[in-house]
């Protein structure tokens, strides 16, 4: 989920290092190409990977900041020829799972007490934003609460435009 590397290229004009992952290639080979500009005086690593955001590959709590921007549902297909990008599920219960999955895998990875930005598009099915309810099922916890509700058993929640872990 880095895209066209964005995050990243913010990372490297403020020296700090940082890690994206995504499912396209193309997208990663892309991320790859804005990264490489020079900048002096930058101690900063960078690594870009081609991999699935639901197995990272990465230690336990070795993060300190996630910042997640998932597919909105098919609105946009990134990949539309790999049947594992997210892009294509069109079905909100099999995409809400595969969110679940991705919020599982993230929370494993951060650093207690570290932070996920979340960027989500408006998704929403019956009043509900199907990734904020996947974010909560899996152990985040949202800010300002009154502006996404996740169901009337729940506490309320609202996840930052950016998800951080």
């Amino acid at each position: 989920m880095c895209g066209s590397g964005t995050t990243l290229i913010e990372c490297k004009l403020l020296n700090r290092n940082s890690f994206g992952i995504d499912i396209s290639p193309r997208a990663v080979e892309m991320a790859k190409n804005r990264l490489s500009f020079p900048r002096p005086s930058n101690n900063s690593r960078h690594l870009i990977k081609t991999g699935d955001a639901r197995h990272i590959g990465l230690p336990d709590d070795f993060v300190d900041l996630i910042i997640l921007h998932p597919p909105y549902l098919d609105i946009i297909n990134y990949d539309p020829t790999n049947p594992s990008d997210l892009s294509n599920i069109s079905e909100v219960k099999v995409f809400s799972e595969e969110i679940g999955k991705v919020a599982r895998e993230a929370h494993r990875v951060l650093k207690p007490g570290k932070f996920c930005a979340v960027l989500i598009g408006d998704t929403r099915r019956k009043g509900h934003n199907k990734e904020a309810v996947e974010l909560q099922n899996n152990g985040f916890l949202g800010k300002e609460a009154e502006e996404f509700p996740v169901d009337n058993a729940r506490t309320p929640v609202r996840v930052p435009e950016t998800l951080a872990l």
